[in-house]
């Protein structure tokens, strides 16, 4: 189940002056490694995007950016109920590097990376 997944990720909303998004990455990047991203949410607390620190960078806009300007789609959900196994297959062919994992309801639960799951299956098959 996919209720291992990492909890510890940053939730933002869109609505979110970017540099202050920007702030609260770059605090969780010195957390979590230079592959720390946020979870963009709308007013529901649905996912709506992901963001990373490359887009972080200052904009035209300045001051006024939100972070709805610059997230990038949601790559893939998965649902914590699905198995480690399907969980690889859906990020392999959909050749993404993460994927947002939610809960009932679709309530955002952690984001898992394509590398950990491979690390899992692996693990699984070795014993």
């Amino acid at each position: 189940m996919l209720s291992r997944c990492d909890a510890e990720v940053v939730l933002v909303s869109s609505s979110a002056p970017l540099a202050a998004a920007a702030k609260v990455l770059l605090k969780a990047g010195s957390a979590h490694g230079a592959g720390a991203v946020a979870v963009a949410v709308g007013e529901d607390g649905a996912p709506i995007g992901i963001l990373r620190r490359s887009q972080c960078l200052p904009t035209r806009d300045g001051a006024r950016a939100v972070v709805r300007d610059v997230v990038e789609p949601v790559p893939l959900l998965l649902s914590a109920r699905d198995s480690i196994e399907r969980a690889g297959f859906e990020v392999a062919r959909a050749r993404v590097d993460l994927a947002v994992v939610v809960g009932w309801g679709g309530g955002v639960l952690g984001v898992v990376r394509a590398t950990e799951l491979e690390r899992e299956q692996g693990q699984a098959y070795a014993k």
